[in-house]
């Protein structure tokens, strides 16, 4: 929660990527830092297991937070490849695409 909440807060500030998942993964992680040491001076357990997946779950969620943003809330994608030709030549080599419009099925059948 707090990842995707840090990389959503930071998205309206700047597009810089790297920021966005900074600020996300640190926000958690800090949030996680938070708990355990709380933990261990409330007489609570403290663990560093705990903290480890602590640091885990904030890599994650900033990393599903960076997903959702580049492939489905992004109105004109750039990295996403759609089915237009434009898109395809960019994708794949002028060679595959000669013997594409000469014989496509010659590729598929030659495949393996």
């Amino acid at each position: 929660m707090f990842a995707g909440d840090g990389y959503a807060g930071t998205s309206l500030l700047t597009k810089r990527e790297g920021v966005r998942l900074g600020v996300g993964a640190g926000l958690a992680a800090t949030a996680g830092v938070a708990k355990e040491v709380y933990d261990r001076y409330s007489g609570g357990d403290a663990s560093l297991r705990d903290l480890t997946w602590d640091v885990v779950g904030a890599m994650t969620g900033a990393m599903l937070s960076w997903l959702i943003d580049s492939y489905l809330l992004r109105k004109n994608p750039s990295r996403v490849l759609s089915n237009s030709r434009a898109e395809c030549s960019r994708a794949l080599p002028d060679c595959t695409h000669a013997i594409l419009r000469k014989n496509p099925s010659r590729v598929l059948s030659n495949s393996f």
